[in-house]
């Protein structure tokens, strides 16, 4: 007469339990080294932003002998403006000589001309921080603390406000979470 055996199909309560606990032990491992990882990425791509328009305000200021502005740029005056607009990267602006664009590839491409970022009406996109924020340019005037003024590019960082001094600025350091590039310190 054959032993008959009764065949398991299912885990028992304690080997979920055990490998829940296991999972959990996992994740609470991995978790933070990715999410550091995360964070240096977003910050590796916010530089190379910041460079990409650097270079792009380079080549506009070494072709047309002018600093690109969304409005006309004043060297006597300093400013804050986030990187939202800036048709001349994109487009010859009016009276503008030896302009040889377009300076950058990546914007909001659905305008006539496209503009590096958009936000309004609910609707942004273009050249973003990792974030979702334009990015900022700082123009320090002729003058400032006894300079000969600097255009710094700003990435505010994941907490979004700007953590770094004017002087810090001037000399292309970062305060807080910043993210900074010194474009020039002579305009």
């Amino acid at each position: 007469m054959p032993i008959l055996r009764s065949s398991r199909s299912a885990f028992s309560l304690f080997e979920l339990v055990a490998a829940i606990a296991v999972i959990l032990v996992l994740a609470g491992v991995v978790a933070p080294a990715v999410g550091g990882k995360l964070e240096s990425a977003r910050r590796a791509r916010a530089r190379a932003d910041l460079e990409q328009v650097s270079d792009a305000f380079n080549c506009y200021r070494n072709d047309t002998g002018i600093w690109p502005a969304n409005v006309s740029f004043d060297a006597s005056a300093t400013t804050s403006s986030t990187l939202v607009g800036y048709a001349c990267f994109y487009a010859r602006p009016n009276g503008v000589e030896r302009w040889h664009g377009p300076y950058l590839e990546v914007g909001w491409p659905t305008e006539t001309p496209s503009a590096v970022a958009r936000i309004s009406g609910g609707e942004s996109g273009g050249l973003l921080d990792p974030w979702g924020r334009p990015y900022v340019v700082h123009v320090l005037e002729r003058g400032y603390a006894m300079s000969h003024g600097a255009i710094a590019l700003v990435c505010n960082g994941a907490d979004g406000g700007l953590d770094s001094t004017p002087l810090e600025l001037l000399g292309g350091q970062a305060g807080g979470d910043d993210i900074v590039l010194l474009v020039t310190r002579k305009l």
